[in-house]
Protein backbone atom coordinates (compact mmCIF):
# COMPACT_ATOMS: atom_id res chain seq x y z
CA UNK A 1 0.00 0.00 0.00
CA UNK A 2 1.34 3.47 -0.37
CA UNK A 3 0.53 7.04 1.23
CA UNK A 4 -0.76 8.32 -1.85
CA UNK A 5 -3.73 5.57 -2.40
CA UNK A 6 -4.67 5.74 1.58
CA UNK A 7 -4.85 9.89 0.68
CA UNK A 8 -6.92 9.33 -2.04
CA UNK A 9 -9.72 7.26 -0.02
CA UNK A 10 -9.33 9.89 2.12
CA UNK A 11 -9.82 12.91 0.01
CA UNK A 12 -12.43 11.14 -2.26
CA UNK A 13 -15.76 13.42 -2.80
CA UNK A 14 -17.81 12.16 -1.74
CA UNK A 15 -16.03 10.25 0.55
CA UNK A 16 -16.71 6.19 1.06
CA UNK A 17 -15.91 5.00 4.62
CA UNK A 18 -13.16 1.76 4.33
CA UNK A 19 -12.12 -0.60 6.29
CA UNK A 20 -7.93 -1.07 6.66
CA UNK A 21 -6.58 -4.31 7.10
CA UNK A 22 -3.36 -5.43 7.99
CA UNK A 23 -2.19 -9.32 8.65
CA UNK A 24 -2.53 -10.54 12.69
CA UNK A 25 -4.75 -7.29 13.65
CA UNK A 26 -8.51 -6.83 13.68
CA UNK A 27 -9.94 -4.27 10.49
CA UNK A 28 -10.18 -0.79 11.11
CA UNK A 29 -12.59 0.81 10.39
CA UNK A 30 -12.52 4.57 9.03
CA UNK A 31 -16.27 5.75 9.44
CA UNK A 32 -15.13 9.93 8.06
CA UNK A 33 -11.75 11.34 7.02
CA UNK A 34 -11.56 12.83 10.20
CA UNK A 35 -10.65 9.10 11.90
CA UNK A 36 -7.54 8.66 9.89
CA UNK A 37 -3.92 10.22 9.53
CA UNK A 38 -1.34 9.89 7.20
CA UNK A 39 1.49 11.55 8.41
CA UNK A 40 3.59 14.14 6.34
CA UNK A 41 6.84 11.41 5.58
CA UNK A 42 3.75 9.34 4.16
CA UNK A 43 5.25 5.61 6.54
CA UNK A 44 2.69 5.62 9.23
CA UNK A 45 -1.54 6.05 9.85
CA UNK A 46 -2.91 6.79 12.22
CA UNK A 47 -6.30 4.64 13.10
CA UNK A 48 -8.77 6.50 15.83
CA UNK A 49 -11.44 4.43 16.79
CA UNK A 50 -14.80 5.16 16.50
CA UNK A 51 -15.09 5.05 19.98
CA UNK A 52 -13.03 8.26 20.41
CA UNK A 53 -11.10 5.97 23.05
CA UNK A 54 -7.37 5.90 21.46
CA UNK A 55 -5.86 5.08 18.07
CA UNK A 56 -3.38 2.78 16.32
CA UNK A 57 -0.29 3.29 14.22
CA UNK A 58 -0.02 1.52 11.34
CA UNK A 59 2.95 1.14 9.18
CA UNK A 60 1.69 1.86 5.30
CA UNK A 61 3.51 -0.69 4.07
CA UNK A 62 2.18 -3.27 6.04
CA UNK A 63 -1.17 -2.64 5.05
CA UNK A 64 -2.64 -5.20 2.80
CA UNK A 65 -6.09 -3.93 1.70
CA UNK A 66 -8.45 -0.92 2.03
CA UNK A 67 -12.08 -1.89 1.43
CA UNK A 68 -14.85 0.36 0.59
CA UNK A 69 -18.09 -0.14 1.75
CA UNK A 70 -21.07 -0.88 -0.76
Amino acid sequence: MTAESIKEYLRASPFVPFTVRVPDYPPMRVPHPDFAYVTPRGKTIHVFRENGEGFRMLDVALISVLEPEH
